[in-house]
């Protein structure tokens, strides 16, 4: 059978993405295709004589994951995906291919999966790390669907563990100054510093941020769709402070980016570990303190001022609430605390009674 995709964007007017599938021998064989709606009869039998026939060609794992790797550098090439997405994805698709050695890629169904999971965990990976390596393999395998080379679900689909890495990096008032006060020697990363810790943008983002995306009139921050990790557009509330600072680097500025040099985007993790050491705070619960963490730092300093947690998912730009939760959910449990005084009667030692004072 074939019906009309439910997501039909990005198909030019007259033209209709379609599911075609067709069932032969307990397999289920599918593949999309876009094309005008008087084609699809057509084309739809003609793919459905080929599985019936057995021609559908059987492609091997090493075959694909080249083919693969190639289309993700294309999208490195064109700045739809980043350079270290790309590395990430060479990694552990690398990995993958050593565990599955060169196999049909239609012999990897889920419990090959599950087994290859297992094998991760047994190895000492966390799980957090384990669902970067599923995400990857549930991309490849997404891929191999959509050009009908592989048949079936996707064998890494719904495979996610609870992720029990949460970094739990907490600073004080204190330590953000010094972080503010060590970085004014490098005014590059100072000015990525100061939108970390006063809009939560992530480093990426910040990197495409450009002065016509800063309302300034009205205190906000457009991000636009194509330039955030989960391509939906968001807005963040301009605070005093970055504004301030903001409008001192626009005045110096011959750039139409907030930050000059993109350059900048692939150092700044080796330029932040040089200045790091100089802190106080250098690190946190044992672990070494990130640029990244900034972020986060947002987020928790936001909670424990008392702003609900609905509007911190918006201006973080988490795809749930219960992704915020999770990562603060340590941090909101103790600026709740202070509720506790709702509970009181009394106020400098006297008890209230219908606002009438009765000593203890």
């Amino acid at each position: 059978m074939y019906t009309k995709h439910k997501n039909q964007s990005g198909v030019k007017p007259g033209y209709f993405k379609y599911r075609f599938e067709v069932r032969w021998n307990g397999v289920r064989y599918r593949k999309m295709t876009v094309c005008r709606a008087s084609a699809a009869p057509a084309l739809f039998k003609e793919y459905e004589d080929q599985v019936y026939s057995g021609i559908t060609k059987h492609y091997q794992v090493f075959e694909i994951v080249d083919k693969y790797l190639d289309h993700l550098n294309k999208r490195v090439e064109v700045k739809d995906l980043s350079d270290a997405f790309y590395t990430n994805a060479v990694q552990r698709l690398g990995d993958a291919k050593k565990f599955f050695g060169n196999v049909p890629l239609n012999n990897i169904s889920r419990p090959e999966i599950e087994d290859w999971i297992l094998y991760l965990q047994s190895k000492g990976y966390k799980n957090g790390s384990v669902n970067g390596y599923i995400t990857i393999i549930r991309m490849f395998f997404n891929y191999c669907i959509d050009r009908d080379l592989f048949q079936g679900n996707n064998p890494a689909a719904r495979q996610a563990l609870d992720d029990d890495s949460i970094r739990q990096i907490e600073l004080s008032e204190s330590d953000i100054l010094e972080i503010l006060q060590m970085t004014k020697c490098r005014p590059t990363l100072h000015t990525c510093c100061m939108l970390a810790l006063f809009s939560g943008m992530r480093r990426g983002e910040i990197f495409q941020l450009c002065w016509s995306d800063i309302d300034f009139n009205n205190n906000i921050i457009r991000l636009r769709a194509e330039t955030t990790k989960t391509k939906t557009a968001r807005e963040i509330p301009l605070a005093e402070e970055l504004k301030s600072h903001l409008l001192e680097v626009k005045l110096k500025s011959r750039s139409v980016r907030v930050i000059s040099d993109f350059s900048y985007l692939k150092k700044i993790s080796r330029i932040w570990h040089d200045h790091r050491y100089k802190l106080s705070c250098c690190k946190v619960n044992g672990l070494d303190l990130r640029f990244h963490d900034l972020r986060h730092v947002f987020g928790q300093r936001l909670l424990t001022k008392g702003v609900d947690i609905l509007e911190i998912q918006q201006w973080l730009g988490h795809s749930s609430v219960k992704m915020t939760q999770k990562r603060y959910v340590n941090v909101q449990r103790r600026s709740n605390f202070k509720q506790i005084n709702v509970l009181n009667f009394s106020k400098d030692g006297q008890y209230l009674v219908n606002d009438e004072s009765i000593a203890q």
